[in-house]
């Protein structure tokens, strides 16, 4: 019997496991494609050469083909776990093999480079950049004809420094430089911005889909098929029987007034019971559904930024950027109206609906006892770390800032 049914599961996974090497393979040499005919068998990468619009297409290309090779390896080695490959021949390893080797010698070009898997090209990271340096460090020079002055002592030869970058400024490769230096910024910042989007829609878009397209019909058709096995909330079953005694009344009413029959009366009622009883199983189980769409768009999450983990150092210093670039007035409008958002005075009542929609999500009970506990450990919480937070960052980056923010608390 177990056989039988894991036979077939066995050569769906194994045919699925094929498919997916040879859609990784078929992206990999497409990539090689474009190599090939169009940059002398090198690494795609921004050529001046070709203009910005071009270079900006064989990009986009890029990006595609590796994001489709990543998938499918991804699909390949889940796929692979659920079978045994000793079942293979030696002839069908060696082709594996080999297919896994031309793969490797495709994406190896832009896995080492710190930015390949988006084609900002390393040449705008100049001379004075140690490789080895933070990434905020690389995205803080990469704005060239800045001079690094560093403190009152002068620990890094400030003069120095302001020397060679008058120097620098004179050579014929400055202005090639700072064009460079403010494409790449645009390249990261375009970069940080769709990926931003990419990890707040995607997931909620499979939340919502699986939730109602999925589960829902699942879940309903269990309820149907074992309506005894569903247990009805206590919450549900007070708000369905508030609705049965609601139109219970209205029918009441009409037959006083004469206008149903007493029988026609007990028909209605029976089969109004019915339906709230049957509604009252479906909402039951929203719970589940909900948890089941929640843990679909999680490891969807969870996924992206795996495959996306060099995009979520764009993301970071796309919002320093951000947050640098505020005058220190707008700075401090932006921590007040935080704080007094989530640790404020009115922010109980705020809260207590976070949590109470949070319960109805997942199912819980409202529990009065552990929400006035949650609201008065986590917003004390929540307020003493942000104010360390603008102690230790703020005094050393922005001053002013706390100047104003200690001013405006007064």
């Amino acid at each position: 019997m177990l056989v039988s049914i894991f036979k077939p599961l066995h050569k769906l996974s194994k045919k699925a496991n094929s498919r997916a090497l040879d859609k990784a393979l078929e992206a990999a040499k497409n990539i090689k494609k474009i190599e090939n005919e169009h940059f002398q068998g090198q690494a795609i990468a921004f050529d001046p050469d070709k203009g910005k619009t071009v270079s900006d297409y064989f990009q986009t290309q890029l990006d595609q083909q590796l994001l489709k090779v990543r998938y499918h390896l991804s699909s390949f080695r889940v796929s692979g776990f659920l079978f045994n490959r000793e079942q293979y021949s030696r002839e069908q390893q060696a082709e594996i093999l080999n297919k896994l080797e031309f793969i490797e010698g495709v994406l190896k070009r832009y896995r080492d480079r710190p930015n390949s898997a988006n084609l900002i090209d390393t040449r705008v990271v100049t001379d004075s950049v140690n490789p080895s340096e933070d990434t905020n460090t690389i995205s803080k020079n990469l704005v060239i004809g800045l001079p690094k002055f560093r403190g009152k002592n002068g620990e890094h030869n400030s003069l120095v420094d302001a020397v060679s970058q008058i120097r620098r400024e004179l050579s014929p490769q400055y202005e090639d430089e700072v064009i460079e230096s403010v494409r790449a910024q645009k390249r990261e910042k375009e970069i940080a911005i769709r990926w931003l989007l990419i990890l707040l829609l995607i997931p909620l878009f499979f939340q919502i889909v699986t939730r109602n397209l999925v589960f829902e019909p699942l879940f309903d058709y269990y309820r149907d098929r074992f309506p005894d096995r569903v247990q009805i909330s206590e919450e549900v079953s007070e708000r369905f029987l508030t609705e049965y005694n609601h139109q219970k009344d209205n029918l009441e009413i009409a037959t006083l007034l004469g206008l149903i029959e007493e029988e026609r009366k007990q028909e209605k009622l029976q089969e109004m019971a019915q339906e709230i009883y049957q509604e009252a199983g479906y909402r039951s189980l929203d719970a589940y559904k909900n948890i089941a769409a929640d843990g679909v768009s999680l490891a969807i999450f969870i996924f992206l930024a795996i495959i996306g983990r060099k995009q979520l150092i764009y993301i970071r210093m796309f919002i320093d950027r951000i947050f640098r670039s505020l005058n220190d007035i707008a700075k401090v409008y932006l921590f007040i109206l935080l704080t007094d958002l989530f640790v404020g005075f009115h922010s109980a009542e705020g809260w207590e609906v976070i949590l109470q929609g949070i319960a109805h999500h997942f199912g819980l009970p409202e529990n009065d006892k552990l929400v006035y506990i949650f609201i008065a450990t986590v917003p004390v919480i929540l307020d003493s770390t942000f104010k360390l937070w603008i102690f230790v960052y703020l005094t050393r980056s922005s001053p002013t800032s706390v100047a104003i923010y200690e001013k405006m608390n007064q």
